[in-house]
């Protein structure tokens, strides 16, 4: 029997067609789609995410200093199961720090833990496919790692941030959830001081 998958580089839709022979028979031959899931990370575009992500909604960590995040995601909730809200500066020029939806400003804040953040997504009245974007900025040091799980209820993807993430690291996920569900989200420290998370956003 042979094998031949369709080649991906990135998320996406590929094909495997399966041949072999039955004791029965000739050769028969079977193709399916299947989904494959290859999240990454990678810096570009750092804070600058309005019209970029975000077109289904948003949430900002700890954009009102410590006490709320700044939130516009329809018809979805969003809630720190596990962490507490920091902002390292509410006002900067850097573009590292998430920009204000009007572009006006730019706040480095984030969730943060010991050991795990954790969120959840909540969609109470209406169905979500999309692609989950989140945003993590180690802001005040270089040696922070950690993994970064998101959840639709298909099975868990994790993405391994293994390098300095002092520029910024965006992660994306394809996320697919019925009306009443949810998507779960936890980031785990591997190293450094503390686990964190800044941006939330769904396109």
């Amino acid at each position: 029997m042979t094998l031949a998958v369709g080649s991906t580089a990135a998320t996406g839709t590929s094909t495997l067609t399966v041949t072999g022979s039955a004791a029965s028979g000739g050769p028969h031959t079977a193709t399916v789609a299947l989904t494959i899931i290859v999240p990454a990370y990678t810096s570009a575009p750092q804070g600058s995410w309005v019209n970029t992500y975000g077109s289904a909604g948003y949430d900002l960590a700890a954009w009102n200093g410590g006490g709320s995040d700044l939130t516009s995601l329809g018809a979805a909730t969003v809630t720190l199961d596990q962490g507490s809200r920091y902002c390292w500066t509410c006002s900067t020029t850097d573009v590292r720090a998430l920009q204000s939806p009007d572009q006006t400003g730019r706040r480095a804040a984030t969730y943060y833990d010991a050991n795990q953040v954790a969120v959840h997504l909540s969609f109470p009245s209406a169905a979500y496919s999309g692609t989950l974007h989140l945003y993590a900025i180690d802001w005040d040091s270089t040696a922070r790692r950690e993994s970064i799980t998101v959840n639709d209820g298909s099975g868990p993807h994790t993405v391994n941030i293994t390098t300095d993430f002092s520029q910024g690291a965006w992660t994306s996920f394809p996320v697919t959830v019925a009306s009443g569900g949810t998507v779960t989200i936890t980031v785990t420290r591997t190293a450094g001081i503390n686990a964190v998370l800044s941006g939330i956003f769904l396109d």
